[in-house]
């Protein structure tokens, strides 16, 4: 999650933002206090150990302990099969709410103990950056669950970011608004004052263009300081007539453009990617005159493909099971099903079991067989590793739709997967 975008993402955003201040001080020295790996004998060679480094309490925790479910649920079903290619999975937990510098310490002194062979987690940037160090120096493995991860200068080559980001969603957007919609022309309105809302609306921008469509209007404003720029950029997205418009803004200023245009463009679909910390509030909100809307979204509940209706009753039997006491036969309770965070975790401990399948039969180390994975199977769709240590996968694109009943919130009704990565050049002309 970057700096920039914080502002707007509240109470949480706001400790992580001064979390994040703290880091790029620390990071340096925490690494220079990090011991390089030695190869060291192992009490049970056997077993895969794995740090688990989540936001576990604190205002975070509800995030941090949704993942954490999700990890446990895919190491009990690998454990049930025999382990990852015979090795059992053993977990060691950490809660990262702690200052950038100690959480470099508590990792560096769990991975010497018992020669962890990898980390999952980093849920926010600052604890990201500060277990990547040690990832690095040491030479481990590092599952990284915040979608908006990047690799600082340098690089690195044992991090791997597992979530989907949010240019990755912009991708399948773009694509979406010229396969499906068949938009020929769009508009885009985005946060000048957010890293991220820039970005996702260049990659829109650019995939949208490059698919052949033209963009008819590009407007920028900064989010909560708008005042009557909406005024202006309502009035030239009316007189533009595009055929789908890209909004990268906060819920509540996404409403309130939104209202402004629809007497006049009722039909003109908005298109927006959710990412799961910023969907709640738009769902909560009253969002009639945003629709019709599609988003691009991780990770939707309703969609019916078959490894997330079996992830979810998975997930819901083990949170009713642990709760109960009273065993596998309980009754699961829908409520606790998974989420995108569940899912995401549970995806990345299964690119682990792989990666350790691959290197007892290829032999190297797990970053190298990490990144000859493809197509793997997963909640979130097939993944791929690439090269640099990105998971590539599908998008899941959502309708925006009434509530089910009066007084709760909006919903994301699944459309379809679309195709992971930058869409192909278009070799038609502009609007053909």
């Amino acid at each position: 999650m970057s700096r920039s975008s914080l502002a707007c993402r509240g109470p949480v955003a706001a400790i992580v933002a001064c979390l994040f201040a703290m880091v790029n001080s620390l990071a340096a020295q925490s690494a220079a206090d990090i011991p390089a790996s030695q190869p060291q004998p192992r009490q049970n060679s056997s077993a895969v150990r794995v740090i688990v480094a989540l936001p576990l309490t604190g205002p975070m925790a509800p995030v941090g302990q949704s993942a954490r479910r999700g990890l446990e649920l895919a190491a009990s079903q690998i454990n049930q099969k025999g382990g990852a290619a015979g090795h059992p999975v053993e977990l060691t937990v950490l809660d990262t709410q702690t200052l950038p510098n100690q959480l470099a310490d508590l990792v560096t002194r769990q991975a010497v103990s018992d020669q962890s062979d990898a980390v999952i987690g980093g849920l926010d940037g600052p604890a990201a950056l500060a277990v990547r160090a040690v990832a690095e120096k040491r030479k481990l493995l590092f599952l990284v669950l915040d979608g908006n991860y990047r690799h600082p200068p340098g690089g690195g080559h044992y991090t791997c970011r597992v979530s989907t980001s949010e240019i990755e969603l912009a991708d399948g957007l773009a694509r979406f608004a010229r396969e499906d919609l068949h938009a020929a022309r769009a508009s885009a309105v985005y946060d000048v004052s957010s890293e991220l809302s820039t970005a996702s609306a260049d990659r829109f921008i650019d995939q949208f263009s490059r698919q052949g469509g033209q963009m008819a209007t590009i407007s920028s404003v900064v989010a909560g300081k708008e005042g009557g720029a909406f005024a202006d950029i309502a009035a030239r997205w009316v007189s533009a007539k595009p055929d789908a418009v890209f909004v990268g803004l906060p819920a509540e200023s996404m409403i309130g453009l939104a209202g402004q245009v629809r007497a006049k463009q009722p039909n003109v679909p908005i298109l927006t990617v959710l990412p799961p910390w910023i969907s709640a509030p738009l769902l909560a909100g009253n969002c009639a005159d945003v629709r019709p809307a599609y988003a691009a979204v991780p990770f939707t509940p309703d969609d019916p493909d078959e490894s997330v209706s079996r992830f979810l009753a998975d997930s819901s039997a083990a949170a009713a099971e642990k709760a109960s006491g009273k065993g596998a036969g309980e009754k699961a309770d829908p409520k606790l099903a998974g989420d995108a965070y569940a899912a995401t975790a549970y995806d990345s401990m299964m690119l682990l079991a792989e990666a350790v399948r691959r290197r007892d039969r290829l032999g190297g180390d797990l970053r190298d067989r990490l990144a000859g994975i493809r197509d793997l199977p997963g909640v979130l769709g097939p993944m791929t590793v690439s090269e640099t240590g990105q998971v590539i996968r599908p998008v899941t694109i959502c309708k925006l739709a009434a509530p089910a009943k009066a007084g709760q919130p909006a919903r994301l009704v699944f459309v379809r997967r679309v195709a992971p990565g930058p869409a192909p050049a278009a070799t038609s002309q502009p609007g053909g």
